[in-house]
């Protein structure tokens, strides 16, 4: 049950820059603050909650032993995610206001719900966090991994807390390299 939890709190989170860009689009087209204080308050609720759960997970979860077969950098999502930020400021440029934006961010967020792959969290890269894809030797793949490290190799990575299926999050020590 914790897992299920914390995979639908931290995939509701990433639609929290969404929200915001939502609310300040709202500002600047419609001229009212209903719908932006809203949006705002329930980003924020998004944002507090996923960082009670991620250090709860942090503290709490028991260390598993892995080896890794590879690992490399993941920041493909960078991308995706900024044209999905961005996307409502297009509201900005049509009549009918942020309809079409808004559509689009709540399939979003039912997509991030229900993929079993997570996401990289932008809230987590702005705690410097960074995210790489590993695989391990004993077939696994594509599980996402959360560092304040920079792992170059698959040395690198031998103890992790995994927080749901595929989100696992290394608990080594920052190297002063």
């Amino acid at each position: 049950m914790p897992n299920c939890l914390q995979k639908f709190i931290y995939n509701a989170s990433l639609a929290s820059p969404l929200l915001l860009s939502i609310a300040l689009v709202w500002c600047f087209h419609e001229k009212t603050y209903f719908v932006p204080i809203l949006c705002g308050g329930i980003a924020a609720l998004l944002v507090g909650t996923m960082l009670v759960s991620f250090l709860y997970a942090k503290k709490h979860l028991a260390p598993i032993k892995i080896q890794v077969a590879n690992i490399s950098p993941y920041d493909g999502w960078i991308p995706m995610c900024t044209i999905c930020y961005i996307l409502p400021f297009f509201a900005i440029m049509k009549e009918n206001g942020i309809v079409g934006p808004l559509i689009l961010g709540v399939i979003f967020v039912f997509m991030a719900l229900y993929v079993n792959t997570p996401a990289p969290n932008i809230i987590l890269a702005c705690m410097k966090y960074h995210f790489y894809s590993a695989n391990t030797e004993n077939g696994i793949t594509g599980y996402l991994v959360i560092s304040k490290r920079k792992l170059r190799k698959k040395q690198d990575l031998a103890l992790v807390k995994r927080i749901f299926e595929f989100l696992l999050l290394d608990i080594e020590e920052k190297s002063n390299v």
